[in-house]
C-alpha cells in the first residue's frame, strides 16, 4: 500500500496539523515536537477514543509538556470516522497500514529512534494499541492502554511473535468498557452495536501467558489502586496492570472530561502519563 504526504515536513518546534494519503484516504495527524530534539528521540503515538479526535486529545494526556521535558515527538493521529478498527468488529479499514506508514513518514523528516516507538491509547484508541501489538511487534516497543482491554476473540488472533511489554489501566467502575468484559456500551441513548471485549484479568492473563512472565507481584498505593507486575526472563516480557477502585472511564491524574454520570470518577492518587512513560520508555525493540 502506498502512501504520500500531503502537507509539507516541519522540523520545527511546536504542533503543526498533516495529512497523510493512504489507501485512497485523507488521514490527518497532529505533530508536537520539543524544543530541542536530540538525534534518536523516542516517538509516541496517543490515540483517541471512539468519537474523539487527535487534536484534541493531549488536553487530557498532556504528552505534548511531557515530551519538551523528556524530549521525544508525540504525533496524534485521527481514526477514520472518528473511530479505530481495532478488532472488535469487521472493518475495511487499515488501521495498521496507517499507523505503519505514519511512523515511516515522520521517521522521515524527524530524527526519531525506530527502536523506540511507543503506542499509547485510551479507550477505542486503548484496544487499537492491542491490536498493534499483534500485528507491529517489530515496529512498535511497548504499549500502554487506558480504559480498555482487547476484542473478546482476541486469543485467536492475538499471537505477538516476540514479547510485548504492556502497561494498562482500567477503573473498576468503568461504565463504558466494563472491568469484567462483555458488551463496550456508549455514551449515548440508541447507540450502535460496539462489540464485546475481554475482561481486565482475562486480559492480564493472556498478555502475561505469552509474554512468558510469571507473577503477579502485587503492591496497593493508598488510597485506591493495585498494580499487579508480571516478570519474565527479559525486559520485554514486562507486564503491568492497574486498577483503579471506583475510578471510570476516565484518564487518571488528567481533567474530568465529562460529568460523572457519564464516564465515572477520575482518580488523582496518580498520573498516568507519568507512569506510561516511566514503563514504555525503559524498552526498545
Amino acid at each position: 500500500m502506498t502512501a504520500r504526504r500531503l502537507t509539507p515536513p516541519d522540523g520545527g518546534p511546536g504542533t503543526s496539523d498533516h495529512v497523510l494519503v493512504i489507501g485512497g484516504r485523507r488521514r490527518a495527524y497532529r505533530v508536537h515536537v520539543p524544543p530541542v530534539v536530540p538525534l534518536g528521540a523516542p516517538l509516541v503515538i496517543q490515540f483517541h477514543g471512539g468519537g474523539g479526535n487527535g487534536t484534541g486529545l493531549d488536553r487530557l494526556t498532556r504528552f505534548h509538556a511531557l515530551a519538551d521535558r523528556r524530549r521525544f515527538v508525540v504525533v496524534s493521529p485521527n481514526g477514520f470516522d472518528r473511530k479505530w478498527n481495532d478488532g472488535r468488529r469487521p472493518g475495511e479499514v487499515d488501521d495498521v497500514g496507517f499507523v505503519a506508514a505514519l511512523i515511516d513518514c515522520l521517521a522521515g523528516w524527524l530524527p526519531i529512534d525506530r527502536g523506540r516507538v511507543y503506542a499509547v491509547g485510551i479507550s477505542n484508541g486503548a484496544m487499537m494499541a492491542a491490536r498493534l501489538a499483534s500485528q507491529l511487534p517489530d515496529r512498535i516497543a511497548a504499549f500502554a492502554q487506558v480504559a480498555g482491554t482487547v476484542a473478546a476473540d482476541a486469543p485467536s488472533w492475538w499471537h505477538p511473535d516476540r514479547p510485548v511489554p504492556f502497561i494498562q489501566i482500567h477503573g473498576s467502575v468503568d461504565d463504558i468498557v466494563p472491568y469484567v468484559g462483555g458488551p463496550v456500551r456508549t455514551r449515548r441513548r440508541g447507540g450502535t452495536d460496539r462489540g464485546r471485549v475481554l475482561g481486565v484479568d482475562e486480559w492480564a492473563a493472556l498478555v502475561a501467558t505469552r509474554n512468558g512472565a510469571t507473577g503477579p507481584e502485587i503492591t496497593g498505593i493508598d488510597p485506591d489502586v493495585t498494580v499487579r507486575t508480571w516478570r519474565g526472563p527479559t525486559a520485554q516480557c514486562d507486564v503491568e496492570f492497574w486498577r483503579v477502585e471506583g475510578g471510570g472511564h476516565t484518564w487518571p491524574g488528567g481533567i474530568q472530561y465529562l460529568p460523572l454520570g457519564i464516564v465515572g470518577a477520575t482518580s488523582a492518587t496518580f498520573d498516568a502519563t507519568a507512569e506510561i512513560w516511566r514503563f514504555v520508555s525503559a524498552h526498545n525493540v
